[in-house]
């Protein structure tokens, strides 16, 4: 009897083992991809403060603005004409 108790007690021991390596290797996998994630928002929010720049003074009115929209749109803006 003694021998199946050790034998019990090794095989959930062993048991607990590997469920906390399916554990480990399960939190690993999901970090990583949280990790991307949040890799892509941060590539994103760089990407747009290229397009949408401003400057504002201590009564918070703008004075510098570089927005492009239109370029982030795909749209086309035609070009000015010499006499206008």
């Amino acid at each position: 009897m003694t021998a199946s108790v050790a034998l019990l007690a090794l095989s959930a021991a062993a048991f607990g083992v590997a469920c906390a390596l399916a554990g480990a290797g399960w939190m690993k996998a999901r970090s990583a991809s949280a990790w991307q994630a949040l890799s892509r928002e941060r590539e994103l929010l760089v990407d747009l403060v290229d397009e949408w720049l401003w400057q504002a003074d201590a009564d918070l009115r703008i004075r510098l603005c570089a927005l492009r929209p239109a370029s982030l749109a795909g749209w086309r803006v035609p070009p000015r004409s010499a006499s206008a």
